[in-house]
């Protein structure tokens, strides 16, 4: 679906009620070698946030346990991998966290969202000061924006009815399709897109749970304190566009 000029501006002025918005999120992974980093870092962070709402913290540590089946006999096992160990810092009174690991760290808004310019500027712009002030956050960096949207749908609306670019697969049957998953990736210019989710049967109501995410990432040689909002705005800016174009007329008029 193609819009003009005109539809566009009347598009990014519309204000939704965001009551579908699960989470927004902005994060960093940095990419360097030999980054200087221990788990001191958890502490020094928080003393800096704590006086802001940001007293509840929450580790995960650095093992994680899946178990897989084996294919070669009727027993399953267990794996174990190594992964970074991080804490989750919230402010439930305003619904935000931040999670920091090993040259990474992310911004997340929990379904409390208004606005891009209160994100990003009343919240992402001072805990990313803090975080580089600290001497952390150098190098090569692959920044993403993701909005993750929840749409509870009637048991009998048709997916091709909310998403533009999914249709139905009929005429198999007394078949129905209970669960699907889809990803579609875009480039444009030095930003990569993209959309991705999945859908289900809800087994108490029967209704459909449509989880859609749009997101946007941008890999840059380094963010500064004086970057940042440019380098956040750059990879935001086209994330409503292709909200907007990827979801039908009938999905827009419920929010």
């Amino acid at each position: 679906m193609r819009y003009k000029l005109i539809d566009l501006l009347y598009l990014m002025d519309k204000t939704y009620k965001n009551n579908h918005l699960l989470e927004v999120n902005c994060g960093f992974h940095f990419t360097i070698n030999n980054s200087v980093w221990d788990s001191t870092y958890f502490g020094q962070f928080y003393d800096k946030i704590k006086d802001s709402g940001f007293n509840e913290k929450i580790e995960r540590k650095g093992i994680q346990v899946t178990i897989k089946e084996d294919k070669d006999s009727t027993k399953s096992r267990m794996a174990s991998q190594e992964v970074e160990d991080q804490v989750i810092f919230k402010n439930s009174n305003k619904g935000l966290a931040v999670i920091l690991a090993k040259d990474k760290i992310s911004f997340h808004s929990l379904g409390k969202y208004t606005n891009w310019s209160n994100f990003s500027i009343d919240f992402i712009k001072p805990m990313f000061e803090i975080y580089s002030n600290l001497g952390l956050g150098n190098g090569n960096v692959i920044c993403n924006v993701i909005y993750l949207n929840r749409f509870i749908l009637d048991k009998d609306s048709k997916i091709s009815q909310q998403l533009n670019f999914l249709n139905e697969i009929d005429n198999i049957g007394n078949a129905y399709e209970i669960d699907s998953n889809f990803q579609r990736v875009f480039k444009k210019e030095d930003l990569t897109l993209l959309l991705r989710g999945n859908y289900k049967i809800d087994k108490n109501t029967t209704n459909k749970i449509l989880n859609f995410e749009c997101g946007s990432i941008i890999d840059v040689p380094q963010v500064t304190n004086e970057s940042l909002l440019h380098i956040i705005d750059k990879a935001h800016l086209p994330i409503r566009e292709l909200f907007e174009n990827s979801i039908t007329e009938q999905l827009k008029n419920t929010l």
